[in-house]
């Protein structure tokens, strides 16, 4: 406790509060975070895309194929990086031609899988975008893999549905929740028609309430 003086002179006592103590992250712990965040906004941006933390690590899957790995000091190699699925042997050129910025990880590497550092600046970023979304198209479905190809078209337009299904009854105030799935992608003139089925549930049931088949035109 601490003690201060009043206007009429008489001492009062009042708690003693401590500033909060600054961050003690070192740069590095900053720069790993931001490089993460960074990657996170760009496999996140993929269709259907998830990530899943463990450690300093991180994994992105799209249907649970993984497309990217977020390493850092990976079996103690002390390297930041993303690592993403190649054609073959590209991960062999680019680790030979390019070893200052390319290699091999451990274990996925001579299956496919080559690292990008993230660890010596400047990051092209741009690179890293090209390089996640080619590996993600590697791995997923083509429907969802088609359906990047057309993210920054000018508009959609709602085509209407194909089938609705009322499969249970929703009691009134039960809270609904919506989840969405691509089912195809049919490229058309300068644009797309996209398939997608929105299944509707309610908290705590057992089955969906209502499933329809949505349609979307994209135009470029």
């Amino acid at each position: 406790m601490g003690e201060r003086g009043t206007a009429s002179g008489e001492r009062e006592t009042f708690p003693l509060f401590r500033a909060p103590l600054a961050a003690t992250r070192s740069p590095c712990e900053v720069m790993k975070t931001r490089t993460l965040q960074h990657l996170d906004a760009i496999c996140l941006a993929l269709p259907e895309a998830t990530v899943e933390y463990s450690g300093s690590h991180a994994t992105f899957r799209v249907r649970k194929k993984v497309f990217a790995y977020f390493l850092d000091n990976h079996h103690g190699d002390g390297i930041v990086s993303v690592c993403t699925k190649t054609r073959l042997g590209e991960n062999l050129d680019l680790s030979r031609e390019q070893p200052a910025k390319f290699y091999l990880p451990a274990y996925i590497g001579p299956r496919g899988w080559v690292g990008l550092r993230l660890d010596r600046p400047p990051v092209d970023w741009g690179e890293v975008t090209e390089f996640v979304r080619s590996s993600y198209r590697a791995v997923a479905p083509k429907m969802l893999a088609e359906l990047i190809s057309f993210e920054r078209f000018g508009f959609a337009m709602n085509y209407g549905l194909n089938r609705v299904r009322f499969t249970s009854p929703l009691p009134v105030g039960d809270q609904v929740r919506m989840r969405a799935r691509v089912d195809a992608v049919e490229p058309r003139g300068d644009g797309a028609n996209v398939v997608a089925t929105l299944t509707f549930e309610r908290a705590g049931g057992d089955q969906p309430v209502c499933v329809a088949e949505f349609l979307i035109r994209l135009h470029a």
